[in-house]
């Protein structure tokens, strides 16, 4: 058969099929069409793969961190627990240590009070006189004898004082005050008695033009005086109207025939 009669063959099926409506085969693909789906599957894969291996990695590398953290995690928990115990055993030191500190505050507390009563007691034969005129050329033994003649002390000798001087710089304003240091105590609880007996003394009743009022006091530390100070302040404010001292030790009550309140710290005033 020649070329041109199978063109006309196929021609004619051709439109015979148009004409029945039946479908026409498809043509099967090439080659060269199937290879390269085939390789672009093959390349979507290998995609993939390279996707899986690389998240495969990451997990890895997620896993030896996560690892690494827990180790971490258990150093710093050791590490917590051994702070503890050093926590604990600081806490334990700073108890011992504050126990230790209070027990020596006591015995310094109990030692600055041992070293006032020896200072204090230092001062036990000792009478401060406040308010007798102050002359440039006088004789202080005399007028030592002018006061006892007046607070009328019998059988009065300079042999009696240990010492007697007038206290601190001269000024222009108020005489210095007298300080005496007696021989024997009982000489001093003897003289400082006999005040008593004349509360309102001047200096007229001594024989000086000057009203000043005399009086006289048991030598105190300068801590005591300050003390005292601080009682008659107190007294003032709260109404007692009592506040003295005795062999060197300070009292306070609010009136006659209430109770004594013995003075011995800033902290017994409370109890006024």
């Amino acid at each position: 058969m020649s070329v041109s009669a199978m063109s006309a063959d196929n021609k004619v099926t051709t439109r015979n099929s148009a004409k029945s409506g039946k479908p026409e085969t498809p043509e099967p693909a090439s080659l060269q069409s199937i290879d390269d789906k085939l390789n672009s599957i093959i390349n979507i894969l290998r995609k993939h793969t390279d996707d899986i291996q690389d998240i495969k990695k990451e997990q890895k590398d997620l896993a030896a961190s996560i690892e690494l953290c827990h180790t971490n995690i258990s150093d710093v928990k050791q590490l917590v627990t051994e702070q503890g115990s050093k926590i604990t055993a600081c806490e334990d030191e700073l108890v011992r240590v504050n126990e230790e500190n209070q027990r020596l505050w006591k015995e310094l507390k109990s030692t600055k009070k041992e070293l006032r009563d020896l200072e204090q007691y230092s001062h036990r034969n000792n009478l401060i006189i406040y308010g007798i005129p102050e002359d440039k050329n006088e004789n202080i033994q005399h007028v030592m004898r002018r006061l006892a003649v007046t607070l009328q002390f019998e059988n009065w000798s300079s042999s009696l004082m240990d010492a007697v001087h007038r206290m601190g710089k001269a000024t222009q304003t108020q005489p210095r005050p007298i300080i005496v240091k007696f021989v024997s105590r009982l000489d001093k609880d003897d003289f400082w008695n006999k005040r008593k007996f004349r509360r309102n003394l001047r200096a007229t009743d001594l024989g000086y033009s000057s009203e000043n009022s005399i009086y006289i006091n048991e030598s105190l530390t300068p801590a005591n005086r300050e003390l005292l100070k601080m009682t008659r302040e107190a007294a003032k404010q709260k109404g007692y109207n009592q506040v003295w001292t005795t062999n060197c030790s300070i009292f306070a009550r609010r009136e006659k025939g209430s109770p004594v309140i013995k003075i011995t710290s800033s902290t017994d005033l409370q109890r006024m």
